[in-house]
């Protein structure tokens, strides 16, 4: 499949994508995001739809977005005017 870098919708970028990780291991969880969990808590993450989960995950989807999300990821469009 590729990147799909070159695709373009009505011929011209209309969208743009770029695709954050955080995988639900615990050295990983622990090396990239310097948050301590348990073998068992990390395999509980893939099951998303479980309300026990939220906290936890929420945890780890910000602490991945802090250091994954750059502002230019952002296109210029996005640029807000602060009056």
């Amino acid at each position: 499949m590729g990147d799909l870098q070159g695709d373009l919708l009505a011929g011209r970028p209309l969208i743009s994508f770029v695709r954050y990780n955080a995988a639900f291991e615990v050295p990983w969880i622990r090396d990239n995001l310097g948050i301590e969990i348990t073998e068992d808590q990390a395999a509980g993450l893939e099951a998303m739809d479980n309300p026990k989960n939220t906290k936890l995950l929420a945890q780890v989807g910000e602490h991945a977005a802090m250091k994954q999300v750059q502002p230019a990821h952002f296109p210029a469009v996005f640029d807000i005017e602060i009056h």
